[in-house]
């Protein structure tokens, strides 16, 4: 199961947004509705510019000249500057400017490079040494809030400012780092140099030119796409999976026999599956009725707008008199699941649009029933694989068909978080500045992962020298985990790190196991794992997210992992949130550590991390509990990455070998 999950707000915001302004179907960070400060000198107060609408206002705040206005076209990276008759009082040429747009700091800071300009004062007032800062009057968050200093800043960030800072003198080493996901977008443009090249393959040859077993593995290989390079876009609930693998096994077995010793586990986890499989089914044919009649559906939304108060509970929708029958029911059942999910402002907002809210329930809900607890749906006969065979290696494709349009962000997400590239001036920054992503495919776009495809990653991502796995995905099943445990034992004593998200339930761990695991069925626990949280922007009670998975001895830290900013398919960029996006954080520092001090042992660089989080002493609300606790006991290190401290142990633990 991948994080984060998508709400239905957001969505709907997102729609509106690319239907109603054709500037955001732009792939660059954009200018329009932006304000920004800079200035030449420190004795002068300098200028503001004010992107509204199509116009530039530039406005010198020592008040000198008056404002001055112009008409900006942004195309790309490049922005073209037009004049205004009667508005434009510093340049009267009618030749228009062209300048770079230059980002960094996740668009917090703007510098023009000059193209071309006639006009030697406006080129003086937009080009400067120093950035400009963006404004945010209205106290909205800061996208590089997660690189923030907690000691100094408002923010409970990583210090990756500071820790950049310190390693100004220092040489980095390339180190691989391969990211188990969704397929990426390894064209991206902030992707495509971190990316790994295997040196050994011959691209589009159909070869296997460095006899591993893999034709034109040129970047990774997608194990969950067909040869043809298109991944599975709908999968099977972990649970149906496992029903539709064993129900011709056990579906008719003779309980009063005896078991086969090796039956009465698989036995025990086909009895919790169908369990699983036929709640979900249930649930998903509620949703279905409620969906079935778009007119019915609009008009008993009018009614619960009639009759809601605020703030609205779901035991009040599920009391409401709506009327009789399972539509009915299911439409109550829909509607506390979206008030949950939500919030009641949000809900409120959502009943208010109910033509628009039915067209998203019914794209997001339908496939449900369609494919996620429907056992007669068969995803793997694209890929032509046999699910029931564990050990089975040689399917999938190393490209993909369109890596632009994947429909899910979620592995370009997290490898832009680890490693986008630093300073080239467009989209945003990765953590490690001298990384290779290898590009491994096992999550699904939607639905739940194979064991055999994330047992064939781990091992494939070992034999082409990764030193970090991140696994931005956990489930609570694991049919065949021997399978995966034998990857993980490799990966271990190749000393290999595995990062994985905590996961988004809002439970304590401790008490229910998340696969795959550090704990092995034999009892040992893997040496070489951290296990990671989500911590949000408020370094207050509300620091660890509500819906972060937590526990004091099965997660290992915390990272920030709400509102992060990054890289999504086709050159575009978003923000959202979840442990998938707090654990490549936390792979994004291990690698800038081992990069720069390559000399430490796995075992050294695991207790750095742990050792250098920031340990605030505040008292939080624990996600899924009304109550409150300590927040250094919602994981075994109490603290948050820390990548300044944590390079400043790396210089001392390195020095102190060398002597």
């Amino acid at each position: 199961m991948k994080y984060p999950k998508i709400r239905i707000l957001n969505l709907l915001i997102v729609t509106l947004s690319f239907l109603s302004n054709p500037v955001f179907s732009q792939s660059k960070l954009l200018l329009f509705g932006s304000a920004w400060d800079g200035t030449h000198s420190p004795l002068k107060k300098g200028n503001q510019l004010f992107f509204q609408g199509d116009t530039l206002i530039i406005i010198d705040l020592e008040g000198v000249r008056p404002p001055d206005q112009y008409r900006f076209v942004q195309k790309s990276d490049t922005i073209l500057i037009y004049l205004i008759d009667d508005l434009s009082f510093t340049c009267r040429s009618e030749q228009p400017a062209l300048y770079r747009t230059f980002w960094s700091n996740n668009g917090e800071k703007l510098y023009f490079k000059p193209i071309e300009d006639p006009c030697l004062d406006r080129f003086t007032m937009l080009v400067s040494e120093s950035p400009w800062y963006k404004i945010r009057e209205d106290g909205s968050l800061r996208a590089d809030w997660l690189f923030l200093n907690p000691e100094k800043d408002p923010y409970p960030g990583i210090g990756l400012y500071e820790a950049y800072r310190l390693l100004r003198f220092k040489k980095s080493k390339p180190i691989k780092v391969a990211v188990i996901d969704t397929p990426m977008d390894y064209s991206h443009e902030d992707l495509k140099s971190q990316i790994w090249i295997n040196p050994l393959e011959t691209p589009d040859n159909q070869e296997d030119d460095d006899k591993n077993g893999f034709k034109d593995d040129t970047r990774g290989w997608f194990f969950n796409s067909s040869k043809s390079g298109e991944p599975i876009q709908f999968e099977q609930n972990e649970a149906t999976q496992i029903v539709s693998m064993w129900q011709s096994r056990f579906g008719t077995l003779d309980t009063s026999k005896a078991f086969d010793a090796t039956d009465l586990p698989l036995y025990k986890i086909y009895l919790r599956a169908m369990k699983k499989h036929e709640a979900g089914l249930a649930t998903s044919k509620k949703c279905s009725l409620a969906l079935s009649d778009s007119i019915q559906f609009i008009r008993t939304l009018e009614k619960i707008k009639l009759i809601s108060s605020e703030p609205m509970s779901q035991e009040q929708i599920l009391e409401m008199e709506l009327g009789k029958g399972e539509f009915f029911d299911g439409v109550k059942f829909l509607m506390a699941e979206v008030l949950q999910n939500e919030g009641s402002s949000s809900f409120s907002s959502l009943v208010s649009n109910p033509r628009a809210l039915f067209t998203e329930l019914k794209k997001i809900k339908s496939y449900e029933w369609k494919y996620s607890y429907n056992l007669s749906w068969n995803p793997r006969a694209m890929i032509g694989d046999h699910p029931e065979i564990p050990y089975e290696k040689m399917y999938g494709s190393g490209f993909l068909k369109n890596s632009t349009q994947l429909s899910n962000t979620h592995g370009t997400f997290v490898a832009g978080i680890i490693g986008g590239k630093r300073g080239n001036g467009i989209g945003m920054e990765g953590i490690a500045d001298n990384v290779q992503l290898i590009a491994l495919g096992a999550v699904p776009e939607n639905g739940d992962e194979r064991d055999k495809d994330v047992a064939n990653c781990i091992r494939y991502a070992v034999d082409q020298g990764a030193k970090i796995i991140n696994m931005s995905f956990a489930k609570q099943f694991s049919p065949h985990q021997s399978t995966v445990e034998e990857a993980l034992k490799y990966a271990e004593k190749k000393n290999v790190l595995i990062v994985r998200a905590a996961g988004n339930n809002g439970w304590n761990t401790d008490t229910v196991d998340f696969y795959p695991n550090p704990k092995y069925a034999n009892g040992q626990v893997a040496k070489n794992w951290l296990i990671v949280g989500n911590s949000n922007f408020h370094l207050s009670s509300q620091l660890v997210s509500p819906t972060s998975n937590y526990g004091s001895k099965s997660v290992d830290i915390f990272a920030p992992g709400t509102e992060i900013f990054s890289t999504s398919p086709g050159n575009f960029y978003e923000s959202a949130s979840g442990t998938s996006l707090s654990a490549p954080v936390v792979t994004g520092v291990a690698a800038l550590i081992w990069s720069y001090f390559p000399t430490l042992t796995l075992s050294e660089l695991k207790k750095i991390l742990l050792e250098s989080s920031f340990k605030p002493a505040i008292e939080v609300k624990k996600p899924g509990d009304p109550g409150f606790a300590p927040f250094k006991s919602l994981s075994t290190s109490g603290g948050i990455v820390n990548a300044k401290s944590a390079v400043m142990i790396a210089e001392k633990v390195t020095k102190k070998k060398k002597t």
